[in-house]
This record gives structure tokens, sequence and C-alpha cells, in this order.
């Protein structure tokens, strides 16, 4: 049930099929819930790549895969919804499936992706080809790098199904194509390991990147605090009314005006946002403290979608420049986003000089070096 210290948002509904009720549907499950749902067995249903509905006004719905027993089915609905409302979700779960959880999932951090994700943030401000090239290695190590490991387990996956094709033959093409995935990462692996070779070799500095100042965002797109129409009544948008002519349409202008009530209250905090130069998409990064957590989310035209979520706005603000970037690349930002950018990473070039010991000065003895802290950025 929605209660008015939750953003709707944030709100997910686990409930049986009606029309087949050995499966159970999701509403309102968005990329933050939708790699949990997978995780907890659900399979995507009406949504385009990751889950992300093609359109803005339409919810990416989730099932159970048929043919589970109800034990199974309920077993898996209450696992999700364990997982959703630690990450700080309002979860509505039909009575009846309700059991107790057998294996939670993993929280939040502690998946392999985020582990990824975190040396994606790496790279992106990685002011030199020497740093990229060295963070890339985990990527292409052979024996322990990611990529070496994934084709295993994509072998793996197509060498136990291929066992099973001779008893059932669907599984003869899934067999196929999973076994051509691996193939294809084994592939991917050693073209990177040439390309990781080439980059060692430059000793590059690139002219965009650049460290940053401590407690200033990320990158120079993103501007602190709300967009001034996040300030006013939003009134290009007639939320709920008659043009909006399914109950999904309904529903969403209610979590748009939900959304933006919230930050003119003061309940939702904005921390940056950036407006796209050609499409005029208004992203954001948003924390919500009653829910503990940070999210990113997009207006289309006044119509207000949840992209991820993290479990701290220092988290959601690291993954900015991701995010802006699957709308609009570095390469295609304002001149002054720009002009902006080079003089940090000048900056930065600069500091690093004046840090510099002088050529031929003695070492100076020190003790071992601190560890650096781990990069958590998430990404659900």
């Amino acid at each position: 049930m929605i209660t008015p210290d939750r953003l709707r948002l944030l709100h997910v509904v686990i409930d049986p099929d009606l029309n087949e009720p050995g499966n159970v549907i999701v509403a309102q499950a968005g990329l933050g819930a939708g790699g949990i749902l997978q995780r907890a067995g659900f399979l995507p249903g009406r949504a385009s790549i990751y889950g992300h509905p093609s359109d803005p006004w339409e919810k990416a719905d989730y099932r159970l895969p048929a043919g589970l027993t109800r034990e199974q089915r309920d077993q898996a609905a209450s696992t999700a919804t364990e997982a959703l409302r630690r990450a700080g979700f309002t979860v509505d779960l039909y009575e009846p499936m309700s059991t107790p959880v057998n294996t939670p999932l993993a929280d939040a951090g502690e998946c392999l992706g985020d582990r990824i994700n975190a040396l994606a943030e790496q790279v992106r401000c990685a002011p030199t080809t020497t740093e990229v090239a060295a963070a890339l290695a985990e990527l292409s190590a052979p024996g322990d790098g990611a990529l070496y490991a994934l084709h295993n387990a994509l072998a793996a996956a197509a060498s136990w199904a291929d066992d099973l094709a001779s008893e059932h033959e669907d599984l003869g093409d899934v067999a196929e194509r999973l076994a051509d995935l691996a193939e294809k990462t084994e592939t991917i692996g050693r073209r990177l390991s040439f390309a990781r070779g080439d980059l060692v070799g430059t000793h590059r500095t690139h002219p965009l990147r650049g460290r940053t100042a401590p407690g200033a965002l990320p990158d120079p797109r993103m501007v602190a605090g709300p967009h001034p129409d996040m300030l006013q009544p939003w009134s290009s948008t007639d939320f709920g009314g008659k043009e909006q002519t399914t109950a999904a349409m309904r529903e969403t202008a209610v979590e748009s005006r939900e959304f933006y009530e919230g930050v003119l209250a003061g309940r939702l905090t904005v921390d940056w946002h950036y407006v796209t130069s050609e499409l005029g998409y208004l992203v954001a990064g948003v924390t919500d403290h009653r829910a503990g957590l940070s999210m990113h989310i997009v207006d289309e035209g006044g119509i207000v979608s949840l992209s991820e979520t993290f479990a701290s706005t220092a988290a959601a603000s690291a993954a900015g420049p991701r995010f802006i970037e699957t709308f609009e690349p570095l390469a295609d930002a304002p001149e002054k986003v720009l002009t902006a950018l080079r003089g940090r990473a000048r900056a930065a070039a600069s500091r690093s000089l004046r840090a510099a010991p002088p050529v031929g000065a003695a070492p100076t003895a020190s003790g071992p070096a601190a560890p650096a802290p781990a990069d958590r950025t998430h990404r659900r």
C-alpha cells in the first residue's frame, strides 16, 4: 500500500495474473527494481533492453516463468519483496503468496555488475592512457579477468544445455546461441588485450579528463541543485487529464505530479541536473531521505521516470556522467562544457607536476602506502 511518506516511483506491486493463475505479474518495475526481480527469478515481459519500457507512458512488467509450483512461485515473490524493501522500495505483495524467505538476495553493492560499474567510473575519469590500460586489465587478464570468467560461464552453460539437447530438442537452439556468445566473448577478450597493449605504449593525456576537486561534482555538465522548472508549479503537462486515456498513463502522470510536489515541499533533494542539448531531456540525481536512497530520474516532456537507484548520494553523483552519456555522448556536449573540462584537465596536470619530486632528488623514506578507499558505485 502506498503511504504518504513513500514515493510512487519507488512503488512495486506483485500480484497473480488473473488470466494465468500460475504466473505472477509485477507492475512498475524500472531498472532499479528490475535487477532485483531478475535475480529473484522473474523474467521481463513487454519491455525493451534491460527491462526498460520503450515508451515513458508504459510500465515494464515482469513475470515468473511458467511451470513453477505454488511453493516456488511464492518463494520467488517473497524473496523479491524482501530484497526490494531492503533497497528502499514500497512493495504490495499479494498476501497469500507471502512466505518466509529461504535464501535472501545479496545486499546492494555486492553484485558483480556493481564492481564492473565501479571500474567503468574509474576509466571514465582517468586522465592518462596508462590509468585506462591498468583498469582494463581487470577485464582482459587471462585466468581471472572478467571477460575470461564470462567466457567460462557461457561455455559451461552451453555445454550444460547441449547435454540435454538429445532428449529435449528445444534446448538445441539455446545451446548453439550460448556457444556462439561464449565464442564472441573470447574474441572480445583477445581484441581488448591488443587494444590495451596499444594504450600502454602511447603515454597520452586526455584533454577532457582530469581529477575532480574534493567536494566538486564529477562532471561540469552536472549543475548543482534543481533546474528552475523543478521549483515552480508544473503547468506544461495536465497531470491526470483526459488526454491520458489509459490507466497506466494516468498513473504515470500522477507519479510525475507527486515527484514535483515532493521537490517543491523539500521532501526530495535534487542534488544535480542537466538538460540534454538535442532532445531537451532533463536528467537529475535526486535523494529521497525517507527511503534512504538516491536515484537517477529523467523528465521527458513533464513525464518523470525512474532510471536507477543507489545506496547513497555520493554513489549516484559518481555515476552521473555515465547517466548523462546514455542520452548525450561527451563529444556532443556544448562547447562551454568541453572548455570547462579542458580547463579542469589542465589544472589536474599542473597539480600533478607540482607534486612530483624534482629530477634527481633522493627519494624520501615513507611507510607503507595506505590502501585506496574502495569505489562502491552501485548500479541497480
